[in-house]
């Protein structure tokens, strides 16, 4: 079995390990900063990932060009060089503390301009390959993308208007209702759709599309970790990890520009030979014009932060914050079956907010519309409401 030295990339922390992920980890701290035994369980769940990618098992990772790698050449030995930043791992490790020990927390910090994670902790994970491999239901975070698919096939913009009721979706012989519990029966523009986090605009949106259009765009896109049925994604029900959200929702502060999210920049083998070095294979590349990524951030500015949410039946929660120079997600999930989360966005919301306090990000920093900005800054008032009628796409 291949063998893995991962190197920290700012601690001078050394993480030796082998023979899978159920091995011991032998740290050595280089540049005598205190190392306590969270955060050395923490780094588990990056190397985990890591160790995944190189043998082909990490979902959503297959696009990377090690990936598998390890199983072409099992009796190597490698020397990875890890993105994390370990002033910024610190930090992330202390947003997470509390004492819930019923809960487990995750906390993704990376940088829109580069694609670097420079942050990934998680506490009270007992399943490290659950969140990092495996992933979670991501209930209404897909809306925005559904958006983002209607954008780029130009079936609608931002000033586009329906009628506020429930639509319903025909895919093969099941229908699919999109409802709200008070729908106003009046018109209502796309842009806040988005902005009130109204699932019945997405499921009218929808009905302008097929899944297949929509399906590929989350993928293409790197929201979703797999081609997953077509029934899921109508049911809101497309899984996601925590780290590939991230990285998803990045393109909506830079200009449109994404990829894969890097947590290793250099690789080398057992003789010292670079078989991998990010500079030569760069990840980052256009997945979205620039005036659909500013046109679903600014549907959701909020006065504080550039912030998306959902919670999953008292079970999960997830949080995005963006701001130009970092993007941070956060993961909430009760591991007790009878334990419920009765408020998961003032719980995501609190370890976010740590987080940018201790980091001193400033995410009310106002991001503004690029020069090739597409769409009107607002919307002109008319008279349009869209009906229900069938309508089918090509793409």
């Amino acid at each position: 079995m291949a063998r893995f030295l991962i190197l920290m990339a700012t601690a001078g922390l050394f993480i030796s390990c082998s023979q899978g992920l159920n091995e011991t980890y032998n740290f050595q701290n280089s540049s005598g900063i205190d190392i306590t035994k969270e955060q050395k369980d923490n780094y588990v769940t990056a190397t985990a990932l890591v160790q995944s990618i190189f043998e082909g098992k990490a979902l959503g990772w297959e696009k990377h060009p090690l990936f598998g790698y390890a199983k072409d050449h099992p009796e190597s030995k490698f020397k990875i060089q890890l993105s994390l930043d370990s002033e910024k791992q610190k930090l992330a490790l202390e947003s997470l503390k509390n004492d819930e020990k019923h809960t487990t927390k995750s906390l993704v910090s990376l940088n829109p301009n580069t694609g670097l994670v420079e942050a990934y902790a998680s506490i009270n994970e007992s399943r490290v390959s659950k969140e990092s491999m495996e992933g979670y239901k991501m209930g209404s975070m897909v809306y925005p993308f559904i958006y983002g698919a209607g954008f780029a096939h130009q079936a609608i913009d931002p000033c586009f208007y329906f009628e506020d009721k429930d639509y319903c979706v025909q895919l093969e012989d099941k229908q699919f209702c999109y409802s709200e519990n008070a729908p106003t029966y009046q018109q209502i523009l796309v842009s806040d759709g988005i902005k009130n986090r109204k699932r019945n605009i997405a499921g009218a949106i929808q009905q302008r599309m097929s899944f297949e259009s929509t399906a590929r765009y989350a993928y293409e896109v790197g929201l979703t970790i797999k081609n997953e049925p077509l029934a899921a994604l109508a049911a809101g029900g497309l899984n996601s990890t925590l780290i590939k959200m991230v990285s998803a929702y990045a393109p909506l502060v830079n200009n449109g520009v994404g990829g894969l999210p890097i947590l290793f920049t250099t690789v080398e083998d057992e003789t010292g030979k670079v078989i991998f070095d990010i500079q030569e294979n760069p990840t980052l590349k256009t997945v979205m014009t620039p005036s659909t990524a500013y046109a679903l951030l600014q549907t959701k500015n909020h006065p504080i932060t550039n912030s998306f949410y959902t919670q999953q039946m008292k079970h999960h929660a997830w949080n995005i914050q963006l701001s130009k120079e970092q993007v941070i997600g956060v993961y909430i999930g009760v591991k007790v079956p009878k334990k419920q989360m009765m408020n998961g966005r003032k719980a995501t919301e609190a370890v976010t907010n740590k987080f940018c306090e201790l980091s001193k990000d400033e995410f009310s920093k106002k991001i503004s519309a690029p020069d090739s900005y597409m769409y009107p800054l607002e919307c002109p008032e008319r008279e349009m409401i869209v009906n229900d009628t069938e309508l089918t796409d090509n793409f």
